[in-house]
């Protein structure tokens, strides 16, 4: 019901349907962050929720997220007669801000530093490394990743790839991504562990449930898929733990991309992987292009240091 009352009011708004989706996804983070009652939806709550954002976005962008949420806070106070209830009021920073730690992507030492706070054969160490691989791979957001489903899994052109949901012009789309071989090699050994807790449906990045059995041992089991927003505080804290400053989930899509201009990959073979729209520079051949086919020769651009890595730290284990 509480989520129901802010996109409520969102719907009585003058909004096309472009600007009603972001602020819709807006007020789905906020849920997710704050929770359903509205007991959560304090200041300081909405303050935090800010700040965050501005460690995985620029403070423009924060600011412009911020503005979607207080359109319905605003209206929320208005229309239960309750000024103090206009929760999204929040402290807004300048744009002033560093560019460069926005964009930025990882370097050898840092992506194996980070790769390497998973090197145990915990499941969540598993779960977290092929995901985190998959991000390195394929650049995808975390919209994207926390829409991976066993489901999805598809085979085409003689190659793997995944249908996941993506942003778009129109909202939220799907995509096909290609899926490299180095995808499927770190994704083995938590494929395995879901099969042998019979998960072979669903989600493949899925929560963690803790569990005590009847002999009072503390077990994990495979649950629902993870939010967008718990992918952002798993990559944040394995940033953290392997000492890498201004860490979250789009970094890995700022990296993906910077590594394959360095090795000068053809825009049209990001893209087939990215999903990103064609810009001017190849727009009209696009109408040409069998992205699928490009997609083919796209999966297998993996840097061979980082595969080597990975194929070190897989056995490893």
């Amino acid at each position: 019901m509480s989520q129901s009352i802010l996109h409520a009011i969102l719907e009585r708004g003058p909004f096309a349907p472009m600007t009603r989706n972001k602020y819709s996804y807006v007020i789905d983070s906020w849920i997710q962050f704050a929770g359903s009652d509205p007991g959560g939806w304090t200041r300081k709550a909405a303050q935090r929720f800010y700040d965050e954002a501005k460690e995985r976005m620029t403070v423009r962008s924060a600011n412009v997220y911020i503005a979607s949420l207080r359109y319905v806070s605003k209206w929320y106070a208005i229309q239960e007669n309750d000024p103090s209830l206009d929760f999204a009021l929040v402290q807004i920073s300048g744009a002033s801000y560093e560019k460069a730690s926005s964009r930025r992507s990882l370097s050898g030492r840092e992506t194996a530093d980070l790769l390497n706070t998973c090197s145990t054969g915990k499941p969540a160490d598993m779960r977290d490394f092929a995901l985190m691989v998959w991000g390195f791979e394929t650049g995808m957001r975390r919209t994207s990743l926390a829409g991976c489903a066993f489901e999805k899994l598809g085979s085409h052109h003689e190659y793997p790839f995944i249908k996941v949901p993506i942003k778009g012009s129109a909202g939220i789309q799907t995509w096909n991504v290609p899926l490299s071989d180095l995808c499927l090699e770190a994704l083995e050994p938590w494929k395995r562990w879901l099969k042998k807790e019979h998960h072979n449906k669903g989600p493949i990045f899925c929560q963690l449930k803790r569990h005590v059995t009847p002999q009072d041992r503390l077990v994990h089991l495979p649950g629902e898929e993870l939010s967008t927003y718990s992918i952002y505080k798993i990559v944040k804290q394995r940033g953290k733990n392997a000492d890498i400053l201004n860490m979250y989930p789009h970094v890995l899509r700022h990296t993906f991309i910077t590594w394959r201009k360095l090795a000068k990959v053809p825009e049209e073979q990001i893209a087939s992987i990215t999903g990103h729209a064609p810009d001017v520079g190849w727009k009209s051949m696009s109408t040409y292009l069998d992205v699928a086919l490009v997609g083919k020769t796209a999966r297998e651009t993996t840097p061979p240091w980082f595969a080597k890595l990975v194929r070190n730290l897989l056995q490893r284990r």
